[in-house]
C-alpha cells in the first residue's frame, strides 16, 4: 500500500505553525507503473471513475524499492 504522508511544505523551515502538506509521494518508478496500469485499464474499459481507480491502485500497490 502506498500510504498518505505528511511532510513539510517545500522551501519551508520548521516553524511554530508547522506548515505541512499531505499527499501520496510516489517515486518515478511508482508513477511510471501507475500510468501504465491506468492506460491499460482505460483501453480495456475497466475505468469508470478516475479518482476511485487511483485510490484503489494506491491501496493495492506497494512502493517500488530501488537499489
Amino acid at each position: 500500500m502506498v500510504i498518505l504522508e505528511s511532510r513539510y511544505k517545500p522551501g519551508q523551515s520548521v516553524s511554530p505553525n508547522h506548515d505541512f502538506i499531505e499527499g501520496y509521494f510516489l517515486t518515478i518508478n511508482d508513477l511510471a507503473r501507475l500510468v501504465r496500469d491506468f492506460q491499460a485499464d482505460c483501453h480495456d474499459g475497466f475505468v469508470s471513475n478516475d479518482i476511485g481507480y487511483l485510490e484503489e491502485w494506491l491501496k493495492k500497490h506497494k512502493t517500488i524499492e530501488v537499489d
